[in-house]
């Protein structure tokens, strides 16, 4: 019975975690989702992160680049960290739906790490009540459902605290020292920002116990070979120790820098340039309309825990101010692509997953307060965490980036994929737009290349009519905003060729146009 209940907690949580795949077929709601896929599919089916694809020889820049991977050498790689792609490789052995499945699964590993965290300092209870409402929140449900690398990067950090943090007492062995260091270290292979948390633990960890010089040096070397691992798979894909696939490619923000200033541009420029209004902004988006609930509690905890630690048992609130402070700042004073609209803004609580964990972690002390938990009323605590887990669920499903709309979505793009995978073998396919739901049939992908709408334009025409020259059967997918964008059905008669509709379909209530592009005669 006691390992019975663990299991069917575990397991519906797995199926809230699963939620899109199970109730319909997961897929694709943003570019990274593909590129990882595409990547991954690659390394299972072929054993390499390079994907060939024959269609761009012809061209000085590559048309067809899958959204989310980068064009380097004449090869298409992947955008960011290749060893998220030799992760998911593996579950397609599941089928289609194996990598979303896998990261539903290093959802509820947080879930478990976190909770055993919690629970060794303040027992089951607190435990229960603060993983619970980690586990319900709406980041952790919402990013749990998506093929994002946010959540299999977290679940080894949670892994690797809660080891890290069991080893440092009573003379833990140096192989259990180092298979902590060995998890923490796999995050940020997964997550290069996740090197601030597993630096700053392990960091704490070590000074803490500063007499055993050999765990100081088996933490300087494991993180050593982490970050060597990095330089060397970046070599063969992207040419060098320090690029990566945002800084070379089409991906690169300046293309005329070299990487390492493209890196810098991309990245770090925006931590010597703070934003006080917009950080103010996400502060009140993506912390205190999610969290609004226990924030006295967690401003509260923050006080008791500093004041409450016992010496011999090493303090985990300097790492965890620490990490919160440098995260928070880095993710909130942000000025990524399209992080300032609110359409993309939801993107930020996946960057924050650390931040709310160790903000509710807070809120664990203030709750075992062995002074305040006698005046507590367990009424009163029930009350709060059910009106914060009730106001993440209300957000989660009817808010405006709820998961049911984000289905319904995600839905759709599969509808197409599954439309184009009926066209002839040989077809390749032009749009644009739909590349990113895309993955049955070549298809055409300008939308990385930071040049004018016309010039657009004009290479999808010249690309339409090599193809066509070629022998390919080249065909035009169009959905109803496209007149925004290239708007291919209209320019394609204007240079003389002819457009025939080979279908009509209406996918999740949007006509999608299908037409078979041809010369004249």
């Amino acid at each position: 019975m006691k390992i019975l209940f663990p299991l069917l907690v575990a397991l519906l949580l797995f199926v809230l975690y699963s939620f899109v795949s199970i109730t319909g077929g997961n897929w694709f709601l943003n570019p990274e989702e593909h590129g990882d896929y595409v990547i991954a599919r690659s390394i299972f089916e072929k054993g390499t992160p390079f994907v060939e694809q024959p269609l761009n020889d012809a061209f000085s820049q590559p048309p067809f680049v899958p959204p989310g991977t980068t064009y380097v050498a004449g090869k298409i790689v992947p955008v960011h960290s290749v060893f998220t792609h030799y992760l998911y490789a593996p579950s397609f052995v599941l089928g289609e739906q194996g990598p979303f499945f896998l990261v539903s699964l290093h959802g509820v590993a947080v879930v478990i790490a976190f909770f055993y965290f919690v629970k060794d300092r303040w027992g089951f209870a607190i435990g229960a009540a603060t993983a619970l409402t980690f586990a319900l929140s709406y980041p952790m449900v919402y990013w749990s459902n998506m093929l994002f690398n946010n959540i299999p990067a977290f679940a080894y950090f949670m892994s690797g605290l809660l080891l890290i943090s069991r080893t440092s007492h009573g003379g833990a062995s140096k192989k259990n020292w180092l298979l902590s260091l060995a998890l923490l270290s796999v995050s940020f292979l997964l997550r290069y920002e996740f090197i601030v948390p597993a630096f700053l633990v392990a960091l704490h960890f070590t000074y803490r116990r500063r007499g055993e010089r050999s765990k100081v040096a088996l933490s300087v070397a494991s993180f050593a070979v982490a970050l060597s691992a990095i330089a060397a798979s970046n070599i063969p894909l992207y040419g060098g120790p320090l690029a990566t696939g945002y800084t070379v490619g089409p991906w690169s923000w300046t293309p005329e820098a070299s990487p390492v200033q493209s890196l810098f541009e991309r990245t770090f420029r925006h931590l010597i340039e703070p934003n006080g209004s917009l950080i103010l902004s996400n502060v009140y988006k993506h912390l205190i309309r999610l969290y609004f609930a226990p924030l006295p509690l967690i401003l509260a905890g923050i006080v008791v825990f500093l004041k409450g630690e016992k010496p011999n048992r090493p303090s985990l609130a300097i790492p965890f101010l620490l990490t919160t402070a440098l995260l928070g700042y880095f993710v909130l004073n942000a000025h990524f692509h399209s992080f300032d609209t609110e359409r993309f803004g939801v993107s930020y609580t996946r960057l924050l997953l650390p931040v709310y964990m160790m903000l509710l972690f807070f809120m664990g002390s203030i709750l075992s307060h062995r002074r305040l938990r006698k005046t507590w009323s367990p009424v009163l605590v029930f009350l709060v965490l059910a009106g914060l887990v009730s106001s993440n669920l209300n957000y989660l499903v009817w808010g405006e980036f709820g998961l049911s709309d984000t289905m319904e979505e995600k839905r759709f793009w599969k509808s197409v994929d599954e439309v184009a995978g009926e066209l002839p073998i040989s077809s390749v396919i032009m749009g644009n737009l739909v590349s990113k739901g895309v993955i049955s049939r070549p298809t055409l992908n300008l939308d990385d290349y930071r040049i004018g709408n016309q010039t657009k334009q004009q290479f999808a025409l010249e690309i339409t009519m090599k193809l066509l020259d070629d022998g390919y059967r080249v065909f035009l997918m169009e959905l109803p905003w496209h007149e925004t964008n290239l708007d291919l059905s209209t320019l394609l008669p204007r240079i003389g060729l002819n457009l025939t509709v080979v279908e009509q379909v209406t996918l999740r209530r949007t006509l999608v146009y299908i037409y078979e592009v041809t010369e004249p005669g």
